[in-house]
């Protein structure tokens, strides 16, 4: 699976990719601080997850979260933030999952490791074999 984590705060990024980094479903794991890094991998990459923050130095994550739905990607996006009254707004733009910064990184890490929902979700694709299952 291919993870983009999208956030400023390189404690979060730090902890995240530590808490991945060993993952045998990761096959690629990718950190950009701003929505127009993030674009950039969003266009070459394609990944699997997108692990997104709100708030960004250049804009907001529900930006991101709006072009990934209107593209049309077939991207997970999990929102990863702080701003839980935000929570209803990001699932109705599209959001897959919102989990909450200071309490949800073992949850967050147990969607990951769902090796078997990905899997669907990978076939569900068209069952092209660029990422590792």
């Amino acid at each position: 699976m291919r993870v983009l984590i999208v956030d400023d705060s390189l404690v979060v990024w730090r902890r995240l990719f530590d808490m991945l980094k060993d993952l045998s479903a990761v096959s690629f794991l990718a950190y950009s601080r701003n929505l127009s890094e993030a674009r950039r991998y969003l266009a070459g990459v394609g990944p699997d997850l997108l692990v997104l923050d709100i708030s960004l130095p250049d804009g907001s994550g529900l930006d991101l979260l709006q072009d990934v739905r209107l593209r049309g990607l077939g991207t997970k996006v999990a929102i990863f933030s702080n701003l839980s009254e935000l929570r209803r707004v990001s699932l109705d733009l599209g959001a897959d999952w919102y989990f909450d910064k200071s309490m949800d990184y073992p949850q967050l890490l147990s969607l990951i490791e769902d090796r078997a929902y990905w899997a669907e979700q990978h076939t569900g694709r068209g069952g092209t074999n660029d990422a590792e299952f």
